[in-house]
């Protein structure tokens, strides 16, 4: 504790326009709203990190301060970009986009204009993760990733310098962000394109759940169309499937903003983790999925939390998406040829600390038993845990070498 105090204090002492937010045990979080504030920020932690003497992670406008639910050392520095706010309408097909946003307020902002952008499907989360780490949207079919869409990146580097890496400046840190995470410098700001207006898009997750407030298993299909008709031929295989619980059952016209609501005010738990791979798209390997992750549910169903959800979803990467992605020449390495993929993860909602060992040694253990199984099938695709949907990719070059 003295430790960490006396470095913050180090670090506050060359800040002139920022402050330490201490937490309960000890730690400090930084808020700037500003990149010239995190430019300041660099420079003041540079020799500490360098020397070994610090540690420190950056949080966008959506993540939980820790990953998993668990709590940071109080040693380590968080840098929280959350107050860096701002959606810009461009008249150059651009939206502007600070770091701090989540994609439910820049929907909301959009929505009031008429347009759109391909950006994330979990309205309650940052867009610095998906603008540098994938992602996928409503319109990944024909758009590809998130990240694809980014026309320029506003990039604090190590140095404290701020640049833009675009395809007409800094083109290979542009391309190299696109996957890239934060290994390259700590995002401000990004440009993304519109989407299309006209044009037929088919976005479809499956998702099977155990709910303790249902008491049982629940499959759950969202499916998104975008030709206005409620029940498309494309769609019937998924919104007809029977039987059907009636009071989540509904098939309508939505909004880009409501299709991608921050779901934090529906779910209500404080505590969520997110474990993902990906597999080719074959039957067998989808149900055995399934099958693995509901006959091992039995120690977990007991948890004394009415809010416990826990869900295996499915999401389509097409081969469209695979080829317009590898084509952008970003990292992600993906081979149209062995295209159309499935991203198979676990999302898993809870509500007490107490639970957060047993819950997640559970499902990373399951997710390898699965994992097991995709590779023994020859199906299992080696992205799975090096991120391109959740931590970025693995890569030679870091923030500080």
């Amino acid at each position: 504790m003295a430790q960490s105090t006396t470095q913050h204090a180090a670090i506050f002492g060359k800040c002139s326009t920022l402050q330490c937010n201490p937490t309960p045990d000890g730690g400090c979080i930084v808020k700037p709203t500003t990149s010239s504030q995190v430019s300041e920020f660099l420079q003041a932690v540079s020799p500490l990190v360098l020397g070994g003497k610090l540690k420190f992670t950056i949080r966008d406008g959506g993540t939980q301060l820790a990953p998993d639910g668990q709590q940071f050392p109080s040693e380590v520095l968080v840098l929280d970009l959350g107050e860096m706010k701002g959606v810009q309408i461009g008249i150059d097909d651009t939206i502007t986009v600070a770091a701090g946003e989540k994609w439910a307020s820049v929907n909301q902002k959009l929505d009031t204009h008429g347009i759109s952008v391909a950006g994330g499907l979990n309205g309650g989360r940052g867009i610095g993760r998906l603008a540098l780490q994938g992602g996928l949207s409503l319109f990944s079919s024909s758009q590809g990733f998130v990240a694809d869409n980014v026309a320029n990146y506003e990039i604090v580097l190590p140095s404290g310098k701020t640049i833009n890496a675009s395809p007409s400046e800094h083109v290979d840190l542009w391309r190299s962000l696109k996957g890239g995470s934060n290994n390259y410098g700590i995002q401000a700001l990004v440009d993304l394109l519109h989407s299309p207006t006209e044009g037929r898009e088919l976005r479809i997750i499956l998702s099977t759940l155990f709910s303790a407030q249902f008491g049982g298993i629940v499959s759950l299909n969202r499916v998104y169309h975008t030709t206005g008709r409620e029940d498309a031929p494309e769609t019937q295989p998924f919104t007809r499937v029977g039987p059907r619980v009636g009071n989540l059952t509904s098939l309508g016209h939505v909004t880009v903003s409501n299709a991608t609501a921050d779901p934090k005010d529906v779910v209500g738990s404080q505590r969520r983790a997110h474990i993902d791979m990906t597999v080719k798209a074959d039957v067998v390997t989808l149900q055995a999925a399934t099958d693995i992750f509901m006959w091992t549910l039995d120690p977990i169903k007991g948890l004394d939390d009415s809010r416990f959800v826990a869900s295996i979803l499915f999401e389509t990467l097409s081969t469209s998406l695979i080829k317009g992605s590898s084509e952008s020449r970003n990292l992600f390495g993906l081979d149209p040829s062995a295209g159309p993929l499935i991203s198979l993860s676990f999302v898993i909602k809870w509500t007490s600390k107490k639970d957060d060992k047993a819950i997640l040694d559970h499902f990373h253990k399951v997710m390898e038993n699965i994992k097991k199984y995709a590779v023994s099938r020859g199906t299992a695709i080696p992205l799975a845990h090096t991120g391109v949907f959740r931590k970025g990719i693995a890569t030679t070059f870091s923030l500080f070498p």
